[in-house]
């Protein structure tokens, strides 16, 4: 049953998301952050750190097994799962953001588009490098960046694991992105804490990634951009970056829009014109249409799931 409701849940949370975000009091992922935030600063070693993820996935899980439980045993038939499918639509939708990717990327190209100055300090909202001093096509390079990067952690890496597993597996991938986010960097203050939640991060998106960025190709063919040139930069460019993920879809992007994206002394994927204010809007597009198409493989993943598992455990799921 949960993974027969998800091949149209996640249809469906793709949709709602187009009504935007709720407040932070009433964003599950936001109270995962919040629990997260809490509990990483209590110890500072490798079994903290290790603690801290399993506890938050089990939670997680938990949280989305009861109510799978919970709906059937209230409303006996088919109206439990009418109601498991009706209040999993809303929580899978917390675990994407397609309009609030656009809303971040809009906002610096309407900044630039202004003039008012706020463009880098609008674009430090989405990116974890500093922002100051950064020239015009830096700031678009950034925001095409982070564009395509979190297509995977905020669009499609959640929808493959809600396919696959259902709501347990989109809450547990995100709660693993959300403490990657938020304790993974390499400080001396996370370092040792965060290291389990950006292994786990990394192998979590090893096949959306890679997926992601096979299907952003087919985004650019479809939007009228060169899916040729988004093909083979991604072949040739996306082991640049130090992670072995984002290079995917950074790198299918920077071909797609013929650009040249750059993070100083780090990495350069694909060897076009440097980026525009134009390209932003352009990017926050293939973006758009790679959740779609991947919102259909993501049901299609769930569909073959529901299948196999009636075969094997004799309709039980």
């Amino acid at each position: 049953m949960v993974w027969y409701a998800a091949g149209g849940a996640v249809l469906a949370a793709v949709l709602l998301d187009r009504l935007g975000d709720p407040p932070n009091r009433l964003h599950p992922t936001a109270w995962m952050g919040a629990m997260i935030a809490f509990l990483v600063p209590r110890r500072r070693t490798r079994g903290w750190g290790v603690s801290v993820v399993v506890s938050c996935c089990g939670l997680a899980a938990a949280s989305a097994l009861a109510l799978w439980w919970a709906a059937p045993a209230a409303w006996p038939g088919g109206a439990g799962l009418a109601v498991y499918w009706a209040a999993s639509v809303p929580l899978l939708k917390s675990t994407i953001s397609v309009r609030g990717m656009e809303r971040h990327a809009m906002a610096v190209y309407s900044s630039i588009m202004d003039g008012d100055g706020r463009a880098a300090g609008r674009l430090a909202c989405i990116v974890k490098r500093s922002t100051a001093g950064m020239n015009m096509p830096q700031i678009c390079s950034g925001a095409i960046e982070s564009t395509a990067e979190n297509t995977v952690d905020g669009i499609t890496g959640p929808l493959l694991y809600a396919g696959a597993a259902g709501l347990p597996g989109a809450l547990i991938y995100r709660t693993v992105n959300t403490a990657d986010s938020m304790a993974g960097y390499r400080s001396a203050m996370f370092e040792r804490v965060g290291w389990f939640g950006a292994r786990c991060d990394t192998v979590l998106n090893w096949i959306p990634a890679r997926a992601t960025g096979y299907v952003m190709v087919m985004a650019a063919a479809m939007t009228g951009h060169d899916w040729r040139g988004a093909y083979h930069t991604m072949r040739r460019d996306a082991g640049r970056p130090e992670s072995a993920n984002s290079g995917y879809a950074m790198a299918a992007m920077a071909g797609a829009l013929g650009v040249r994206l750059e993070k100083p002394f780090h990495y350069t994927l694909g060897d076009g014109r440097d980026p525009g204010p134009e390209d932003i809007p352009a990017a926050v597009r293939i973006m758009k249409c790679t959740a779609w198409l991947f919102a259909g493989v993501a049901a299609s993943v769930a569909a073959a799931v529901s299948v196999v598992a009636g075969v094997v455990y004799g309709g039980l799921f």
